[in-house]
């Protein structure tokens, strides 16, 4: 299969991303030399990571409050593009009050409060233009797929949850590194790149999936192929909370500059009596996270053991260790406290949804919201009070902070959001016992007219064929139709106006939607045999978009095939996905 002459991607996107990937790989070294000798300290730079990421993505992986360091890849007429150097505002504020030789106390004082203020933004300036010429040596010189200048501009302080348009919406190639002063963490610095500007992502354009699975965008988009059965969907979910935790356990180690550990993680199911009444004891701090998904949505919630939440956010507002064990002793969660707490709650939310988004097929979003105490000894499980009663997906993980032990980490989600709501058998009301008396007695009723009717049903959904062909393209069908019985399988063809799911008896192994046009139609019978089955389904149309393909495998589709295709590519597709 091939890509539309007028529409040909003109350069070679994953070359250049190996020839950009090498010519930074040993970035770190050079830059910490580099911002070393500035500052006259000893400054690392280290566990370099590199991926793809919307600029909302960017924003949610780290702390809510950062400095943006703009910079221009060309300028005037020759500029393509403008990318970002972005840092947690602690880290910033550390790196200008050493340059500028502050006093320790002071540089405290200032991180403790996020002091951003004008004397430390000029000088955190200074090192972002060290950071801006080094990666202006490898992309003026050395990078020849997009050879440009790149130039720091403004110096700013942004608060990720309430500034807008903090960059420019579009995909971005990232570069991030965890960053040392000394012995001192300073989070993960991130320096970002338009990747359609570099020739790293192609624009929109006409594009297909390779009969070897596809371009990047795809690949990473196809997470959880169809046909799992619901014991390797939880294994998968729970996969995903485990990396969860992972990235968490770094990010608010980051954040509050301590040795934060999560482990032991177990995933259970836990209806709301069963929680408050075994899993937590004493007050909670209850933090409630809106939930998006594609499927459904609802709220889910991170809990925490007051004395946990008042020892963490302690940590992060710096107070001396006598004042914070009076206070954890005494549960004394005051305002300071809280809102340190709040920013924790920040990161873990924006931990959970990055990596949802990376790794779900059904990419689900959490926002953090309000945060309350909670008694357990007062929760009534028929009240909506903090929430209302019901299964849930309990992730708890046990919490440490530098070796001290803080009870438990626990993460509770509605059983449908996570799609695991087949892990629960539900009793029938009595409302529904009755329409299934009433529906029975009905039938019998009904006669042997009825039953006639019955069994010439039954015999559609009994039509013995392999592979069920859905569209209205029929010249298209007709061809994949004489690949598939020129191999020995059968196959049916039906209109998207049939009775669709009749069709799905348990000898179909796959179903092709063979359309003219990717429309909204095609997308509705997608998530309607997505959600319905566990078949393979492949999409067969012309005039692929990279975004159509995207939304269609978003949606449940397995592969791409693009018509008109050759006997070649249908008999490949079919190697592929049915043999």
């Amino acid at each position: 299969m091939g890509v539309a002459p007028d529409t040909a991607v003109e350069f070679d996107a994953e070359k250049n991303q190996a020839l950009l990937d090498s010519l930074l790989e040993d970035s770190p070294v050079e830059l910490a030399e580099e911002v070393s000798g500035l500052l006259g300290r000893n400054v690392t730079f280290s566990d370099m990571k590199a991926s793809f990421m919307t600029e909302s993505e960017i924003l949610q992986d780290g702390p809510t409050k950062r400095v943006v360091a703009e910079m221009s890849l060309g300028s005037g007429e020759n500029k393509i593009g403008l990318g970002y150097f972005l840092s947690p505002v602690k880290g910033a504020i550390e790196l200008g009050g050493v340059l500028i030789m502050l006093p320790e106390s002071e540089i405290e004082k200032s991180v403790k409060e996020e002091d951003f203020y004008e004397d430390l933004q000029d000088a955190y300036g200074e090192i972002a233009n060290i950071v801006s010429g080094f990666y202006n040596r490898v992309f003026e010189t050395e990078y020849t797929p997009a050879k440009t200048r790149v130039i720091r501009k403004n110096v700013s302080e942004v608060n990720t949850l309430t500034d807008d348009d903090v960059l420019q919406k579009q995909m971005y190639y990232c570069y991030s590194l965890s960053v040392m002063l000394g012995e001192k963490s300073l989070g993960r610095f991130q320096m970002s790149f338009p990747a359609v500007a570099l020739k790293l992502f192609a624009e929109e354009v006409e594009t297909t999936v390779s009969e070897e699975g596809g371009n990047d965008a795809v690949e990473k988009e196809i997470t959880f192929p169809l046909g799992e059965s619901l014991e390797k969907h939880q294994q998968k979910i729970d996969a995903i909370l485990e990396e969860c935790s992972n990235r968490c356990q770094q990010e608010v180690s980051n954040l509050i500059s301590a040795d934060v550990v999560l482990g032991d993680i177990e995933n259970l199911v836990v209806n709301k009596e069963d929680f408050f009444s075994r899993e937590v004891k004493g007050k909670q701090i209850l933090s409630f996270m809106e939930t998006k998904g594609e499927d459904a949505s609802g709220e889910s919630f991170i809990i925490v053991g007051m004395k946990a939440a008042i020892h963490m956010g302690g940590v992060l507002v710096m107070l001396p260790p006598p004042e914070l064990e009076s206070a954890v002793k005494d549960e004394e969660y005051g305002e300071d406290v809280a809102d340190a707490y709040g920013e924790i709650a920040n990161i873990i939310t924006g931990a959970y949804t990055s990596t949802f988004e990376q790794l779900y097929k059904k990419q689900l979003h959490f926002v953090r919201k309000d945060i309350i105490e909670v008694s357990p000894l007062t929760v009534e499980t028929d009240s909506d009070t903090p929430f209302a009663d019901g299964n849930y997906y309990l992730s708890r993980m046990s919490l440490q902070v530098e070796g001290k032990d803080l009870g438990r980490l626990n993460m509770l989600f509605p059983l449908d959001v996570l799609n695991l709501q087949g892990l629960v058998y539900e009793e029938p009301t009595k409302e529904e016992e009755v329409k299934e008396s009433d529906a029975a007695e009905e039938k019998k009723e009904w006669g042997e007219g009825a039953a006639r009717e019955e069994e010439v049903v039954e015999d559609v959904i009994e039509e013995v064929f392999d592979i069920l062909l859905i569209g209205d393209d029929e010249a298209s069908a007709g061809m994949i139709t004489q690949c598939f019985t020129a191999r020995g399988f059968s196959a049916k063809t039906i209109s998207f106006k049939d009775d669709v799911m009749s069709f799905l008896g348990d000898q179909v192994r796959a179903v092709y939607l063979v359309m003219r046009e990717v429309n909204e139609q095609a997308f509705g019978m997608v998530i309607k045999l997505s959600t319905s089955s566990s078949l393979p389904i492949i999409a067969a149309a012309p005039a692929w978009t990279r975004s159509k393909v995207i939304k269609a495998v978003k949606y449940g589709v397995q592969d791409i095939l693009m018509t008109p295709a050759t006997d070649d590519e249908i008999a490949e597709n079919i190697k592929k996905n049915v043999q």
